[in-house]
């Protein structure tokens, strides 16, 4: 085996490694993205209503 072909085979070792631990970590990252994603439309919605109320308090005001 030519040292040419042992890099090469040493790049594509270290590649599939690479690609399963990235593959594992972006799994376990949509999972958990996905219950952060559910507080933060919670959150939003919360906020949402807030400025709603504030938007008709405003509104009331400048009408009185």
């Amino acid at each position: 085996m030519t040292s040419n072909a042992k890099y090469f085979k040493n790049i594509f070792i270290w590649l599939m490694v690479l690609s399963c631990f990235v593959a594992g970590w972006t799994f376990d990252g949509f999972r958990r993205k996905k219950e952060n994603y559910r507080f933060l439309w919670k959150k939003m919605a919360e906020y949402e209503q807030r400025l709603l109320k504030l938007e008709v308090k405003c509104h009331t005001m400048k009408a009185q």
